[in-house]
Order: structure tokens, then C-alpha cells, then sequence
């Protein structure tokens, strides 16, 4: 993945959002192509003090037989940015606002290895389970026991999937490119668009059947409207007011300082 100086996200704080976001595309390749399956994880220590990203899938996928090589994305929050966002270009720029899409991903390159003791995959789907609902057990529901007796059917339809990560590249572009006050403006335009979507959303009690209809009515899809109730405008103003507006006060610090000691040496001359 290109990643730009400016929207490079910390090896660390990258793993941090992959584990709290906790699903991705695990992409792998064989001689059939490239496959992916969209599967929540959880990122574990190994013994060896590697990461780990632990999940499973149904052992009629065929991707757990492409041992090696293999690829997790992670999609954290992205909106689509308008124009109408950003504070309005100067008469003498350079460049006009165009639209652009801010957002945050992750990629977990690593080494897949599959499990097929039951052992493992108790242990894993445990983890899992504690990382996405930690009241939950397997007899909360009425079925089986606390014990995990109840789920000792299922393994056997299930291979566990252990990626040993060798490399993790995140992305956060957030606007880094402007100004901190632009990007501050943008990320209030974006917030106020987040509330209006969601009074929307509820006066219109949209549903996956008004989002069919709509389909249904477009005679070809070039021609539909994306609909963006589906991203996180209000999650990337959050992201850009905690990474980028930091990150472009501090870019905005060293050209100050260095427009000072380049004055202070034309003084001096």
C-alpha cells in the first residue's frame, strides 16, 4: 500500500485499530485466484513474541488450504468530502477544491497457518468471543453449557486461521495536506453532516428495502447516487481533530522556525 509521508499511522497505533476494530478482508491467493473472506479477529502475542491474528472459517472455504503468504485489510472510519466542507481556495491558488475521501485502513501482511485441534480453536473462539462481547458465553443464549460443551459440535464444521503477522502498514488520510485551521473547519462540516444524516435517517426510517427500491428505479447503476448514510462522517472528524490537526500544527511550528532563522540570516547579511 503507497503511503504518503503525511498519512503514514504508527506501526503501533496501527495494530491498536486493527485490534479494536476487529474485521477485515482475509485475502489470500492459489492456483484457483485470489480469494477473501470478510472475518472478525482478534490480535493475540505468540509465545515467540510475534503478533498473531487469530479467527476461523467454515472448513468448506477453500482459502484455508493456501498456507503462506496472505493479506488482512482493515477499514476503520472514511467519509466522502465535499467542497462544500472546506474553507474556500484563495482567488490566487494554485489548486481548486475537488472532492476527496478522507479515511483510516490498515494492512496485516503475515503467514497463514491452519489449526484443526479442538483445543485451539476453544481457546481462539474464546478470545474472540471476550473481544467483541466480553458477557457473552455459550450458555447465555439457552444452548450448551458455560463450559463450552454446547459449541463442541460447531469445531468440526470450522478450521482456525492464524495469521503470524510479518508487517503492518497503516493509513490515515485525514487532510493532512491543509492548513490545521482548514482541516478544523472540515472536520466541524463533517460533524454537522453526521447529526443531519442521522435526523434524516430516522424521520426517513431508512431500510434495506428503500435502499432496493432506489436501485430498482435506476435504469442503469452508473446512474445511482452513492448513498453515504453508510460511512462515519462524525468518526473521521473525531480522527482528524486527534491526528491531523496535531500533526499539521507541528508542521506548521518547523516552517515557522525555519522561516525565522532564514530571516534572521538575511538580517545578518
Amino acid at each position: 500500500m503507497y503511503v504518503a509521508a503525511q498519512f503514514n499511522l504508527d506501526p503501533d497505533a496501527a495494530v491498536a485499530w486493527a485490534a479494536r476494530i476487529g474485521v477485515g478482508q482475509f485475502i489470500t491467493c492459489a492456483e484457483r485466484g485470489i480469494d477473501a473472506t470478510f472475518l472478525p479477529f482478534n490480535i493475540a502475542r505468540r509465545a515467540d513474541g510475534k503478533l498473531a491474528l487469530h479467527t476461523h472459517c467454515a472448513k468448506v472455504n477453500p482459502q484455508w488450504h493456501d498456507a503462506g503468504e496472505c493479506l488482512v485489510t482493515v477499514t476503520g472510519p472514511n467519509c466522502y468530502v465535499s467542497p462544500s466542507d472546506m474553507t474556500r481556495a484563495a482567488p490566487d491558488a494554485r489548486m481548486p477544491r475537488v472532492p476527496t475521501w478522507n479515511y483510516l485502513t490498515i494492512q496485516i501482511r503475515g503467514r497463514l497457518v491452519a489449526h484443526h485441534d479442538s483445543d485451539w480453536k476453544i481457546r481462539t473462539l474464546a478470545e474472540l468471543s471476550r473481544a467483541h462481547e466480553p458477557e457473552w458465553s455459550p450458555g447465555a443464549c439457552g444452548a450448551g453449557t458455560e463450559s463450552g460443551a454446547g459449541v463442541a459440535p460447531m469445531l468440526k464444521a470450522l478450521v482456525g486461521i492464524e495469521v503470524v503477522v510479518d508487517d503492518v502498514v497503516g493509513k490515515a488520510k485525514l487532510s493532512q495536506n491543509r492548513s490545521s485551521e482548514d482541516i478544523s473547519y472540515t472536520a466541524g462540516n463533517l460533524r454537522a453532516r453526521a447529526r443531519d444524516a442521522a435526523r434524516r435517517a430516522v424521520a426517513a426510517g431508512t431500510n434495506s428495502e428503500a435502499i432496493l427500491e432506489r436501485a430498482g428505479e435506476a435504469a442503469d447503476l452508473s446512474e445511482m447516487r452513492v448513498d453515504h448514510s453508510f460511512e462515519h462522517p462524525g468518526a473521521v472528524a473525531d480522527l482528524m481533530e486527534r491526528i491531523a490537526i496535531p500533526w499539521a500544527k507541528e508542521r506548521e511550528a518547523r516552517v515557522a522556525e525555519a522561516r525565522e532563522i532564514q530571516r534572521l540570516r538575511d538580517e545578518a547579511d
